[in-house]
């Protein structure tokens, strides 16, 4: 009798373990494939999103990611980015940064063209209203308008090192006062606080295989749970 209990007890534990496993790798294909969780490192999204929340993000709604990267298929996506979403996309190489994900509003999609004046957003000549905008009149007064002049300091990509062709800045960089046409296969991404956010204005496009997912929702900080517009 005590050599069966023990072996009943053994066989319960292995059992136990298996389950654990088994539930921590299914976990982990979910959130590599379906899910994707990030934190705000920054002010660039003030007021929708301030420093430290964390999020859920939609990985599959853009295309199939490879278990355990950030490596995109974009087959069986739903659909692409639209104007007016908050995205989460690794930084192209052009923007020469040391973070590994991007938070900002896609506010311009293949094919519009774009420009700033004044703090406004027109796209394709229209004037755009952006309810969510948060601006600090008294701070970075030289950012107010874009494109930024010609060869500007400001640009990432004028010090950025072109001689591999993943560095290449895509489509023509506009001039200063003229408008700028998103290229094929790119989106626009700006920052809500425009102030303090450091965006397609800098470094240029994202191209669709960089974008990981849409942000739907925010479940910490606990008094500001609830779903992302």
């Amino acid at each position: 009798m005590i050599i069966k209990r023990r072996k009943k007890r053994k066989g319960f534990w292995f059992e136990l373990l298996d389950a654990v496993i088994s539930a921590a790798l299914i976990a982990l294909v979910i959130k590599s494939m379906f899910i994707e969780t990030a934190k705000i490192p920054s002010s660039s999204m003030e007021d929708s999103l301030l420093i430290a929340d964390q999020l859920f993000v939609d990985k599959f709604l853009y295309g199939v990611s490879i278990p355990f990267t950030k490596i995109k298929f974009h087959i069986m996506e739903k659909r692409s980015p639209k104007r007016n979403e908050i995205v989460v996309f690794i930084p192209p190489t052009y923007a020469k940064s040391d973070k590994p994900l991007f938070v900002k509003r896609c506010l311009g999609v293949p094919g519009d063209k774009l420009y700033m004046k004044d703090n406004v957003l027109f796209r394709n000549g229209e004037k755009i209203e952006e309810d969510y905008l948060k601006l600090d009149r008294g701070k970075r007064g030289y950012f107010k308008n874009w494109p930024f002049p010609e060869n500007s300091p400001y640009y990432t990509a004028n010090n950025a090192d072109f001689s591999k062709s993943e560095h290449i800045l895509p489509g023509s960089w506009p001039e200063n006062g003229s408008e700028y046409t998103v290229p094929e296969d790119y989106y626009f991404m700006m920052g809500d606080h425009r102030t303090d956010s450091y965006d397609s204005r800098f470094w240029g496009p994202v191209h669709i295989r960089k974008v990981i997912g849409i942000v739907r929702f925010r479940w910490f900080p606990f008094d500001r749970i609830g779903f992302i517009k």
